[in-house]
């Protein structure tokens, strides 16, 4: 269903039944943000294959009165080179691509203990090695949510979202990779004053 509101699904959907479903989506959505106050100064959102992001956000921005939306915000980062040998890989890994203050964040509030910053390297490691670039969707949905650098702002003003209350809108969560990695891009990087995000499909992820 996901695909085929993409526009690459196996099913067939008229553009009239997609075009209520995301209007009924909008405006379900427009209401409950109005009721928990969380009205964004800006709307962002990643690159994206499909029009699908870009038509929700623009419906969910006029419904929000939000006038400041920016489309293609982020892409995925260039490709990675990693050092030839094996050892020296995983460490140039674990220096940059995974977010150790969220990993002990996660891990010490944990009652299984058994992932390891050595497990995580080690598939982001493979993926790597796989796509040539980090393709965090595809990692085990477990260490997913702790890589980060795989993702680079594409905004021609890179003060464009500081000191802001930005709101982030993607269209499937399912490791929660990619809005973490969003989340950090825009307070840590961008200097947003705070972010949220709002995704159209969760995947059974638990948060």
């Amino acid at each position: 269903i996901i695909k085929t509101l993409k526009g690459n699904g196996q099913f067939t959907l008229t553009s009239g039944r997609r075009d209520k479903f995301l209007h009924d989506t909008a405006e379900h959505m427009a209401t409950e943000l109005r009721r928990l106050r969380l009205i964004p100064d800006i709307i962002v959102y990643p690159h994206s294959t499909s029009p699908l992001l870009k038509d929700f956000s623009d419906l969910l921005s006029s419904k929000l009165g939000v006038k400041s939306v920016i489309s293609d915000a982020f892409d995925k980062d260039h490709e990675i080179h990693l050092p030839e040998n094996r050892a020296e890989a995983l460490q140039y890994i674990k220096d940059n691509f995974i977010d150790h203050a969220w990993f002990e964040k996660k891990m010490s509030a944990a009652a299984d203990k058994e992932h390891s910053l050595d497990d995580i390297a080690e598939n982001i490691y493979y993926n790597i090695k796989k796509h040539g670039q980090i393709d965090a969707k595809s990692m085990f949905k477990q260490y997913g949510k702790f890589v980060k650098g795989f993702m680079k702002p594409t905004l021609s003003d890179e003060y464009a979202l500081m000191d802001k209350r930005v709101m982030v809108i993607d269209d499937v969560l399912s490791s929660g990779s990619t809005m973490s990695e969003l989340f950090r891009l825009v307070k840590d990087e961008l200097l947003a004053q705070e972010v949220f995000g709002v995704v159209l499909f969760n995947r059974g992820l638990t948060v």
